[in-house]
C-alpha cells in the first residue's frame, strides 16, 4: 500500500475546518441566546407545546455541541497526522543519506538501468534486522 501525503492539501483542509469551527461556534452562541428567550417566554413552564419545542432544542442542541467537539478533535488528528508524515519523511530522507548507494553494474545491451531510490530501504533493513537472508541474485545487485 503507498500511501501519499501533501502537507499543503493538509492545511488547505485545516483552513476549511478553522471556517466550519468559526461558524459552529457562532451556532452555539446563537442556540444558547435562543435558550434564554425560550426559558423567558414560559417562565413557570406550564405551557406544554412550550415544553416540546425547548426539549427538541436541547436535543438538536446536544447534537450541535456533539458536532462541534467531533470537528475539534478531527483537527487535532489531521494536525497529529500532518506532524507525523512530516517525522516519518525527514526520517526517510535521513536514512537514505546514511546509505552510500551501490556501484553501478557493468552496463548490459538492452538491460534497463538499476535505479536506487527509497524503495531500497525497505531490502536494506530487512538485510540488518534479522530477516531470511535475500536471494543470491539481489544480493549482487545491492553490493
Amino acid at each position: 500500500m503507498r500511501i501519499q501525503w501533501s502537507g499543503d492539501v493538509a492545511q488547505e483542509m485545516l483552513g476549511k475546518l478553522q471556517v466550519a469551527n468559526r461558524g459552529m461556534q457562532e451556532c452555539l452562541r446563537r442556540a444558547a441566546a435562543a435558550r434564554q428567550q425560550m426559558a423567558g417566554a414560559d417562565p413557570d413552564g406550564q405551557n406544554r407545546a412550550m415544553q416540546a419545542a425547548t426539549e427538541r432544542f436541547e436535543r438538536c442542541s446536544g447534537r450541535l455541541q456533539l458536532l462541534a467537539t467531533q470537528l475539534e478533535d478531527f483537527q487535532r488528528a489531521l494536525r497529529r497526522a500532518d506532524d507525523l508524515f512530516a517525522e516519518a519523511e525527514a526520517q526517510a530522507i535521513h536514512l537514505a543519506e546514511q546509505i552510500e548507494p551501490p556501484p553501478s553494474p557493468p552496463e548490459r545491451q538492452g538491460a534497463a538501468p538499476v535505479r536506487w531510490g527509497i524503495e531500497a530501504l525497505g531490502f536494506i533493513t530487512e538485510r540488518h534486522s534479522g530477516a531470511p537472508p535475500l536471494p543470491e541474485w539481489l544480493e549482487a545487485l545491492l553490493r
